[in-house]
């Protein structure tokens, strides 16, 4: 019987500095996720922009290949007005001059007004080649000229798709 009491006076529970061990390790581990989250969310929200864009993409290629030049403007790539394009972060999605530039709205606080730029590139040896698109700053093969600039008010590569970041 007396062996039996000590058993039971032993099962106290966790003490007040292992509880508090626990708790700071989830602490830290919190705060190396949630940042890393963030910037997965901001990722699925770009990544919008390209499905609204493929339509835009594919016109600007049939106006390419059927001219041989870059269509000025929405119009003139058979497209809607660039407001038409909207999404539920995409404001609108314009063609100048062959680039498309879409315009986000309410991304993320610190990128109220974002911009993402996506570029044909034409193979300089071969004008019949297909084109190539680049993602704000991403590189090109070499033998391929790229068209046009980006914004200066660009996504940052962090927050871009795997599709769209550098390599």
């Amino acid at each position: 019987m007396i062996i039996a009491k000590r058993c039971i006076e032993r099962q106290a529970g966790f003490s007040l500095l292992e509880l508090m061990l626990v708790v700071a390790i989830i602490g830290v581990l919190a705060a190396v996720a949630l940042p890393a989250y963030q910037d997965y969310v901001t990722r699925a929200k770009v990544s919008e922009a390209l499905v609204l864009a493929a339509p835009a993409q594919r016109a600007v290629v049939a106006y390419y290949d059927r001219w041989g030049r870059f269509p000025n403007d929405n119009a003139a790539a058979t497209l809607a007005a660039p407001k038409a394009y909207r999404g539920r972060f995409v404001g609108s999605i314009e063609v100048k001059s062959g680039v498309i530039t879409i315009q986000f709205e309410n991304l993320t606080e610190k990128l109220r007004e974002a911009t993402l730029t996506l570029r044909p590139a034409v193979n300089s040896a071969n004008s019949t080649a297909p084109l190539v698109w680049s993602c704000n700053q991403s590189k090109v093969p070499s033998a391929f000229e790229l068209i046009g600039g980006i914004a200066a008010n660009a996504v940052s590569d962090k927050l871009l798709p795997s599709s769209c970041r550098q390599q």
